[in-house]
């Protein structure tokens, strides 16, 4: 398993170019319009574009989920990441997809799959 991941990681690297960057996102969360809770995300990341034109995207980093009476690094701390792809099939027609979760130190954990599909006109 170990020398078949070096093999892809090497034909990636071999037929990609790399930009390394930091990020950070921040989701409020209201339901029913009512306040519930703030994750903050720190992410370093790097983006890869391959011969094919497919981009690619991963990061990793910490987060912190504060509750609504909660102050800030009295939340729920823990690990966040996200994958994800870019190809344009045509000149009009471009999909996206990301793969995000979110692992606190107390077993809580969200993931989700998100797919987007953009058509020009």
């Amino acid at each position: 398993m170990y020398k078949a991941g070096l093999l892809v990681s090497a034909i990636i690297f071999s037929t990609a170019t790399a930009d390394p960057y930091i990020t950070s996102k921040h989701v409020f969360s209201y339901k029913n319009s009512d306040y519930n809770d703030t994750t903050n995300h720190v992410r370093l990341g790097n983006s890869w574009t391959t011969q094919s034109g497919l981009k690619l995207h991963a990061e990793l980093g910490v987060a912190e989920k504060i509750d609504k009476d909660e102050d800030w690094f009295d939340g729920n701390a823990g690990k966040s990441y996200q994958f994800g792809f870019q190809k344009d099939l045509t000149s009009r027609f471009a999909v996206n997809g990301k793969y995000e979760g979110f692992e606190a130190n107390d077993e809580e954990k969200s993931q989700k799959f998100e797919v987007i599909t953009k058509f020009k006109f």
